[in-house]
């Protein structure tokens, strides 16, 4: 599986924190399409504090998006309807403040 990552570095906030405990962040996405891997991800991210939705495909990605904001995405380059990368860029066109 391969993962996209943010096209820039979370900088430090004034206070020396990473950022990542904002209220942004803690909605993640995540867009892998083998089941397995998917609630393993999932698992992982939600120990760590996170509301994490996952889904399978990227249609069902950007039906979400259009219903909710997510601060991170995790997007696996290969899916069964829209290679990882051209849903990163349907993913800025529909939430431009994701970090993929």
């Amino acid at each position: 599986m391969q993962l996209t990552r943010a096209a820039e570095p979370l900088q430090p906030s004034p206070t020396g924190s990473s950022g990542l405990d904002h209220p942004r962040f803690a909605c993640l996405l995540i867009v892998e399409d083998e089941a397995a891997q998917l609630r393993t991800l999932t698992r992982i991210m939600q120990a760590e504090g996170f509301e994490v939705f996952g889904c399978q495909t990227a249609a069902a990605a950007l039906d979400y998006l259009q219903r909710r904001d997510v601060g991170v995405a995790i997007i696996d380059l290969r899916l069964p309807d829209l290679d990882g990368v051209r849903l990163v860029h349907r993913i800025r066109e529909v939430n431009c403040t994701a970090r993929v």
